[in-house]
């Protein structure tokens, strides 16, 4: 196998979307009006990124400035993996979903979104993606666990790329970074992923 590289990279910090290093929204404060805006600005299309989670808004929206441009076909659909990993899970979906309890609103569009790993299958949904995907949960990015997974899903099946993000979101608190990881881009460089996770 070549050696692993960044080819593309997607950064999310409470409101400011940045896009290969180049700001495309600034942030108001306003969680659900940040994720709206900068989804329009992406130019990203999917009925469904209104209805989900913010966790699984995110996701889309940080995965969408990886794949949108990339030929749709079956190279993308049979040979993407996803790597999806968080410190916070699906807390702010629970937390929602529980206050709803609390009032007496039983909401089925609120429980479905209480696992973390929902936020994967909107995202497979979206992007038509039938490669490997693992959701993992972890206190902090581990980028030398991140690497040797990307490796291993890379060596599956004849993988061409992984969708590698971290994704967190409770209360005000968002931020995720994605990263289209495969052959034939920037060489894999701790530190400066380390410094893109900050």
């Amino acid at each position: 196998m070549e050696e692993l590289s960044i080819l593309r990279t997607a950064r999310y910090r409470n409101g400011r979307f940045e896009v290969e290093g180049t700001a495309c929204t600034p942030g108001t404060g306003d969680v659900d009006a940040d994720l709206a805006t900068a989804w329009a600005t992406s130019g990203s299309v999917y009925d469904r990124f209104h209805r989900t989670d913010r966790l699984s808004r995110l996701v889309l929206l940080c995965a969408g400035a990886l794949l949108n441009g990339l030929p749709d076909d079956d190279d993308l659909h049979e040979r993407t993996g996803i790597l999806l990993t968080g410190g916070k899970g699906s807390l702010d979906s629970d937390m929602r979903h529980h206050q709803g309890l609390q009032q007496g609103q039983v909401s089925p569009g609120t429980f479905v979104y209480t696992l973390p790993n929902i936020a994967l299958g909107e995202m497979t949904i979206r992007h038509k993606l039938f490669g490997p995907g693992m959701c993992l949960q972890s206190a902090n990015p581990d980028l030398d666990r991140m690497r040797d997974l990307c490796r291993w899903m890379l060596g599956v099946d004849g993988m061409r790329r992984v969708v590698c993000g971290r994704a967190d979101i409770f209360a005000d608190e968002v931020s995720a970074t994605f990263l289209l990881v495969g052959s034939g881009g920037r060489p894999w460089n701790t530190d400066e992923l380390n410094a893109l996770h900050r």
